[in-house]
């Protein structure tokens, strides 16, 4: 069983997606918390393989406190402009809110993950960065462990946390600018994203030439 915790500052959305989660085979909730200082303790106390939270940072708070969890990012409006601030952070998958619940079971399951990033996505996020932070991106997104990269900028792990943070901050900050071409591009390279749009944000990107799309669509009505 795929033990799974969940951040949602919103009540009725943690007790829908409990809801569901005990409804799935194979998987079982472990607890569903609002905040980033209730979610320390549920880590603890239920040690959870799959933990979901609805923004970038929490990925980094909780592969800092329980490494062994996979994080899937569930928010509302989450796009290709989210690729690289997740993977940076840590998340594992990224889904769209206004997609179907499949998505996020798929997800939850390890069956879809975040996409290839492109040498050009990476270089449009290095592009926003100065100095030892474009080392830093390119480290953590090869897979580099923190304790490495500490020692290869010579910088302690307690600074290299806060840096990391500051990082994932100014990447969300510029994210509405990544191109849309690329973003196809990406589409096209892997089926690991699940794009949770609303339907007036996917109507855009398609004008735009994207082709993302949910593998489930979301019941009229239902939320």
């Amino acid at each position: 069983m795929i033990r799974v915790a969940i951040l949602d500052p919103h009540p009725a959305m943690r007790a829908g997606l409990e809801a569901i989660l005990r409804d799935a085979p194979g998987i079982v909730p472990v607890g569903a918390v609002a905040d980033r200082h209730a979610l320390l303790p549920l880590l603890y106390r239920a040690d959870p393989d799959v933990v979901v939270v609805d923004q970038v940072q929490l990925c980094l708070t909780v592969r800092a406190r329980h490494p062994r969890a996979r994080v899937v990012l569930y928010a509302a409006g989450a796009g290709f402009d989210a690729i690289v601030p997740a993977a940076f952070a840590g998340a594992a998958a990224i889904v769209d809110k206004a997609c179907g619940t499949q998505d996020l079971l798929a997800a939850i399951r390890g069956e879809q993950g975040l996409p290839r990033i492109t040498p050009r996505l990476q270089r449009q996020a290095a592009a926003r960065l100065d100095g030892i932070d474009r080392a830093i991106l390119a480290m953590r997104l090869a897979g580099t462990r923190d304790r490495d990269i500490a020692a290869t900028v010579g910088m302690p792990r307690a600074a290299l946390a806060g840096r990391v943070a500051a990082i994932v901050s100014s990447l969300q900050l510029d994210s509405t600018t990544t191109d849309t071409r690329e973003s196809s591009g990406a589409a096209r390279s892997s089926a690991g994203i699940v794009n949770l749009m609303t339907p007036a944000s996917r109507k855009l990107k398609s004008s735009a030439g994207s082709s993302l799309k949910c593998s489930s669509r979301v019941a009229p009505g239902s939320r």
